[in-house]
């Protein structure tokens, strides 16, 4: 229950941003910025803790399940990444207000949710 509580808890900020910044607001911009923000700043969590702990890297005693679940984010970041690159330049398409990526990256999630 601990674990629900404090997931929901710490989602709530950017559920928060994300829906006024898209509802209210009129820029969904805010909002993938948001998300992508809190992924880095989780990052730079990972980076410090490897920093100070100084018996062995994080990075080694992580679990094969760990590395995994780590390679399907940075899959799924680098969608993103290409995504945002190519409705830059005006290369992106959709199915009305849905686009290609964004049900690229639902496949590839239910995928990653499965393996």
């Amino acid at each position: 229950m601990g674990v629900l509580l404090l997931g929901a808890v710490t989602s709530l900020p950017e559920l928060a941003t994300g829906i006024s910044s898209v509802t209210v607001a009129g820029v969904p911009d805010i909002a993938v910025g948001d998300i992508l923000g809190s992924c880095v700043f989780n990052l730079l969590i990972l980076a410090f803790l490897d920093v100070i702990n100084r018996r062995e890297s994080v990075y080694r005693e992580a679990s094969q399940g760990h590395i995994l679940s780590a390679g399907f984010g940075v899959i799924l970041l680098g969608v993103i990444g290409l995504s945002i690159t190519l409705s830059g330049s005006g290369m992106s398409a959709a199915v009305g207000h849905i686009g290609y990526s964004s049900l690229l990256l639902v496949v590839l999630y239910i995928i990653a949710m499965r393996t």
